[in-house]
């Protein structure tokens, strides 16, 4: 784990991944970040350990007290996409009530895991696998300096360091993909985590020499503005990664190998002058020999 001079502030869910994130960053921190979701009987009890933590440390404390009511738009399983915009939302906000932009995740290499093996489950394309250790989100820096630890030996630091933590009893549900898997990690030897860590990171090197070919073609692409026979004539191995990123620089979610095909063999039929859905109110449109997204108003 590198340490530098910076300062940052922290996501603190009180659990013991950022629990030890923060006892071993306190002296660089300006603010920590807690979000209380209300989703379970017991969740003012993280609460508590976290405002106590920082009590007993002198440091600055934002809560966010989520209001239930939001739940009302979110189905089962989407719950989680709207808990994470939440939070992140929140964590931007206090990036400008603490005057910084550098915000600290705990993320662990078992989190690094779980995320590599749903992308695998869901078959989606990805050019990296997993959680970066660096990444942002709108004006925030996000570091991630835990992505290489064991969640076990997080756990043990916190009770060398009589560091207090609660354990999220939602991380039992099943109803949750992650959760599954979560299960599943947990039989794993350390062993077997490093060598599945490792295999993810052998496979993220590759995919990132594909990624640079990739955005290279897409640039071709959009200067013929998207012209259909670009893709007809495209070099066969880098089709599906110039179609997943023009998708996603669109704002197409949820961008799997069967929507990606989907594209492909509509632009590249001989049929024009048509659209194809790609979600709600969006839709690839075929005219004029050039393809676009367009969306309804």
């Amino acid at each position: 784990m590198k340490v530098n001079n910076k300062k940052y502030i922290i996501a603190v869910s009180g659990g013991p991944d950022s629990m030890a994130l923060l006892d071993l960053f306190k002296s660089r921190i300006v603010g920590v970040c807690h979000v209380n979701y209300h989703k379970r009987k017991d969740s003012n009890k993280d609460t508590q350990i976290v405002i106590n933590y920082c009590n007993d440390h002198q440091l600055e404390l934002a809560i966010y007290d989520v209001d239930k009511k939001l739940y009302k738009t979110a189905k089962q399983h989407n719950f989680q996409a709207l808990a994470r915009q939440i939070r992140y939302d929140f964590f931007e906000q206090c990036g400008k009530q603490f005057k910084c932009k550098n915000l600290l995740i705990a993320h662990n290499l078992n989190d690094f895991l779980e995320t590599a093996i749903m992308q695998e489950n869901r078959k989606s394309l990805n050019f990296y696998y997993g959680i970066k250790p660096e990444s942002t989100y709108k004006s925030l820096n996000i570091y991630r300096p835990l992505i290489n630890e064991f969640k076990s030996d997080l756990e043990k630091y916190c009770k060398q360091h009589h560091i207090a933590y609660a354990i999220d009893s939602s991380n039992a549900l099943d109803v949750y993909e992650r959760n599954r898997i979560r299960k599943q990690l947990a039989k794993w030897s350390k062993k077997q985590l490093l060598a599945k860590y490792q295999q993810i990171q052998t496979r993220n090197k590759a995919q990132a020499k594909l990624e640079l070919q990739v955005k290279k073609q897409l640039l071709s692409w959009q200067k013929t503005k998207y012209e259909i026979d670009f893709i007809r004539h495209l070099n066969s191995r880098l089709v599906s990664g110039v179609i997943y990123l023009y998708l996603k620089n669109n704002k197409i979610i949820n961008v799997n190998y069967n929507k990606i095909k989907l594209v492909r063999d509509f632009i590249v039929s001989k049929k024009s002058n048509q659209s194809l859905r790609l979600e709600t109110g969006v839709s690839l449109l075929k005219k004029n020999k050039h393809v676009k997204v367009v969306r309804k108003e």
